[in-house]
């Protein structure tokens, strides 16, 4: 079996969803484990911090939503953990940088987080 169809069958058996919370328990080296993605430097700073997930990006890993930031991370980082209270913000538009899909995201999910509140 080559590394793709390692990673993928890992992925597919590791048990994690979209909507799970995950501890991000260490860092990955590029491609590592047939892994089809990169390791950025900023990703460092979620290390043992817990996130959720919003995506299956199958050979990219899961896409982690912690606080203002997503990045795909490989299964073989993550680990089921408890969920975190999700962070308030007074600005809708706190932390975000409107030149990334991930931060337009964001501000789609708060407004329907503000409406669906409104409506109550």
């Amino acid at each position: 079996m080559n590394k793709t169809a390692a990673y993928l069958a890992g992925h597919k058996a590791c048990g994690l969803h979209e909507d799970d919370w995950v501890l991000i328990k260490q860092k990955a080296e590029h491609y590592e484990g047939g892994w089809g993605a990169l390791w950025v430097e900023k990703m460092d700073k979620n290390i043992g911090k817990v996130g959720k997930i919003v995506a299956d990006k199958e050979m990219c890993g899961y896409r982690v939503r912690r606080g203002n930031t997503e990045y795909n991370y490989p299964w073989f980082v993550l680990e089921p953990a408890e969920p975190e209270p999700e962070e308030q913000y007074d600005d809708i538009l706190y932390g975000l940088d409107f030149t990334d899909q991930a931060s337009m995201q964001i501000l789609v999910d708060r407004l329907f987080k503000m409406i669906h509140e409104w409506k109550k």
